[in-house]
C-alpha cells in the first residue's frame, strides 16, 4: 500500500511540474509577442492621430523612451550625402497636411530595399528615441516592426 502511495504522490509531482514548465514557456511566449505599448495611436483618425503625432514632436520628453504604435503611409525623404529617412506618414481630416515619424526597422538597415514601397499603409511599432545630425536633435522610433497592409482587391 506504501509503495502505491509513493507511486501515485510521484505522478502528481511529475503532473503538476509538467503543468508548470508548460505555464512557464507559454507566458514567454506572450510575453516576447504582446510587447507593452505604451501610446498606441492605431484607433485614432484624422485630425485626432495627426494632432497626435505633433504632439509628439512638440513634447518629446513626455515619449521618449515609450513604444509607440501607429498606422500611416509609408515614406521616404532624401537626405545630405544621399542619406534615407523612412517615415510613417499622417494626414489631417482634410488631407491638407501632413506629418510622420521617421523610424528604422529591427536590425537597423538604412537600404530601401529592406522598407516597404513607398505609398504602403503600414502600421510600425517602435520605441521613440531622439538624436544629433550635427546641432539639431530629431526623434525616431527604433527597434521598430513593420506590418504592410495588402492592397484590396476590386
Amino acid at each position: 500500500m506504501k509503495k502505491i502511495y509513493l507511486m501515485f504522490l510521484s505522478l502528481i509531482m511529475v503532473i503538476v511540474m509538467s503543468f508548470n514548465a508548460c505555464a512557464a514557456a507559454n507566458a514567454t511566449r506572450a510575453t516576447k509577442k504582446e510587447e507593452k505599448i505604451d501610446y498606441d495611436l492605431v484607433q485614432l483618425k484624422g485630425q485626432m492621430l495627426y494632432s497626435q503625432v505633433v504632439n509628439i514632436m512638440e513634447d518629446p520628453d513626455t515619449y521618449v523612451g515609450k513604444r509607440v504604435r501607429l498606422i500611416g503611409n509609408m515614406g521616404i525623404i532624401d537626405g545630405a550625402d544621399n542619406k534615407k529617412y523612412f517615415i510613417v506618414n499622417v494626414g489631417d481630416v482634410t488631407s491638407c497636411c501632413t506629418t510622420g515619424l521617421e523610424f528604422v526597422i529591427k536590425g537597423g538597415s538604412d537600404k530601401v530595399e529592406d522598407y516597404p514601397e513607398v505609398g504602403k499603409k503600414v502600421r510600425v511599432n517602435g520605441v521613440l528615441e531622439s538624436y544629433k545630425e550635427g546641432t539639431q536633435t530629431y526623434l525616431h522610433l527604433v527597434d521598430t516592426d513593420v506590418y504592410v497592409y495588402k492592397d484590396k482587391k476590386k
